[in-house]
């Protein structure tokens, strides 16, 4: 029997309907912070022995996604096939290919941070899978903590290395065997590791291939092998720093007749040397510190060579060479001198100064004779009670005045000279005490973290040696002290094919120095330089 639907009945039921149909936020809750709970019964058995898995499953209590399995997913020892990795529902599903587990080796499969909600990402935080295809499972662990070697604190993400292969050329030619990323504070744990000696290096990984290929990565070392055993290793603390690369001296030395010279500042060995311009053609030989080039040529040549050194570090340099009749002298202001008024001015030449054949200078377009003299170094003369006002001056100094060592005389050069007020400028003072220095020290005053406007080379052991700045302007300025142990007059890092850790150095901070400010910084060595590695949160 049928039934007649009142109107108003109808209509009631229709705006119902429609009211149940919108979509709305829930109000209330808060925001979901656990990651997903691994279902343990249901997934792989962790921890079996004489098992090399074809698949692998692991089951969750909610919906997951995988992050970045690629780099987040590590496997060690590394396998010869990359694993198939799937999302199924609540779970993810690993598949191998047959023949990649080697025999009786112990595996650790680490998802890191790879497996996540869906909703708000949570990762699951230290799930790791372990296996072995032999008998017994290794139970080596190796723990500790990467530092920075110039500023002392903690570098995270750091690559931790352990290394079979003892050759020095393995950290930038093979693959790892074992590998871990430092955590935010430093910190890196080895587990399950075999019982074998290994070699330990950490560095920056920046394109993430598991090699040292670059030497603006930061790389520090253990200079010994580490033997595991069936108990924690504790390495403490490895520095981080860039490696000692040789540095290029005597870059502007010319020769005639198509030959040039470069000077390094310790022995060389070339593996080889290619020139950016193929149609040049040269034969070079190498003799412990120097490289000799000699060109088919007796005309101008400008051109740039890459030097491939045998420990795999690489150099660029700019090779000119002229004949003997283009030969030009320069000479230029110092670029580490600001001109006060009453204070000496000091020009720089490319040649050594052999003498001063005339002091007539021309001052504003007027000729007139200063004190001119030998500067501190062989490559500079100063000028001395110049008179020169407030406002810009111009200063030129006229061809033949230097005689150089070569022979050869200075062209004639023109500067422009701007004096300053005292008033818009600082100086900074160090008190040292280095009566217990045992070797030669660098201090140099950075401006700006990139220019040094101040280095001084200290000898002497002294209780109380002080030194004075010129003036400063505005700026953010560093202290930075260096232990020169090899009294090259440089900083040298870390060099792995000589097995050398960093020199030794302290930095410390000036920030928004203004002027008049007089700042007086005490310094205690071998103190300064006994800090330790500063926790960060």
């Amino acid at each position: 029997m049928l039934h007649k639907i009142s109107p108003f009945l109808f209509l009631f039921g229709v705006l119902m309907l429609q009211n149940c149909a919108q979509v709305g936020t829930i109000a209330g809750g808060s925001k979901d912070i656990t990651p997903p709970q691994i279902l343990v019964k249901k997934s792989s058995p962790n921890g079996q022995k004489n098992f090399k898995p074809k698949q692998l499953n692991f089951y969750f209590d909610e919906w997951v996604k995988l992050n970045n399995p690629v780099q987040n997913i590590i496997i060690s020892p590394p396998i010869k096939q990359t694993a198939k990795i799937d999302v199924v529902n609540k779970g993810i599903k690993m598949l191998f290919e047959e023949g990649i587990w080697d025999e009786a080796t112990t595996y650790k499969i680490a998802f890191n941070n790879a497996i996540q909600d869906i909703n708000e990402s949570n990762a699951i935080k230290d799930f790791n899978f372990i296996f072995s295809t032999g008998t017994q499972i290794d139970s080596g662990k190796i723990i500790g903590r990467v530092i920075d070697w110039y500023n002392k604190q903690p570098i995270a993400n750091t690559a931790v290395i352990l290394y079979e292969d003892m050759s020095d050329s393995a950290v930038f030619k093979s693959q790892p065997k074992y590998f871990v990323t430092a955590e935010k504070d430093g910190s890196f744990s080895f587990s399950n590791l075999p019982n074998r000696p290994f070699k330990v290096y950490a560095f920056q990984d920046e394109n993430q291939n598991k090699k040292w290929d670059s030497l603006i990565e930061k790389i520090g070392f253990l200079s010994q092998t580490i033997q595991v055993k069936d108990s924690i290793i504790n390495l403490g603390e490895i520095w981080l720093a860039k490696q000692k690369s040789v540095r290029g001296v005597g870059l502007k030395i010319y020769t005639p007749k198509g030959k040039a010279l470069i000077t390094y500042d310790q022995n060389i060995k070339v593996d080889s040397i290619v020139s950016a311009n193929k149609n040049i053609f040269f034969n070079y030989q190498v003799t412990k510190t120097k490289i000799r080039f000699e060109f088919k040529s007796d005309t101008l040549l400008n051109n740039k060579f890459l030097i491939y050194f045998n420990d795999g570090t690489k150099d660029s340099i700019d090779v000119m060479v002229y004949p003997i009749r283009e030969l030009k002298s320069n000479i230029y202001l110092d670029p580490d001198n600001t001109y006060l008024l009453g204070n000496p001015i000091n020009i720089i030449s490319d040649f050594i100064v052999d003498s001063i054949r005339s002091n007539l200078v021309i001052l504003n377009d007027s000729s007139r004779q200063v004190a001119m003299d030998l500067g501190e170094t062989k490559y500079s003369i100063e000028i001395k009670s110049l008179p020169i006002g407030d406002s810009i001056s111009t200063l030129v100094i006229p061809a033949g005045n230097l005689l150089f060592q070569n022979k050869m005389i200075n062209d004639s050069v023109k500067f422009l000279l701007k004096p300053i007020k005292l008033e818009d400028y600082g100086n900074i003072g160090i008190k040292l005490n280095c009566e217990n220095s045992k070797l030669p020290l660098i201090i140099q005053i950075i401006k700006n973290e990139k220019e040094i406007v101040h280095e001084w080379n200290i000898f002497d052991k002294k209780k109380e040696l002080i030194l004075t700045s010129k003036p400063l302007e505005k700026a953010n300025y560093k202290i930075i002290v260096i232990e020169d142990e090899n009294n090259n007059g440089i900083w040298d890092g870390v060099s792995i094919f000589q097995k050398k850790v960093p020199e030794r150095i302290f930095q410390k901070a000036i920030d928004n120095f203004k002027p008049n400010w007089e700042i007086n910084i005490s310094l205690e060595i071998p103190t300064i330089f006994e800090q330790k590695a500063i926790q960060t949160n």
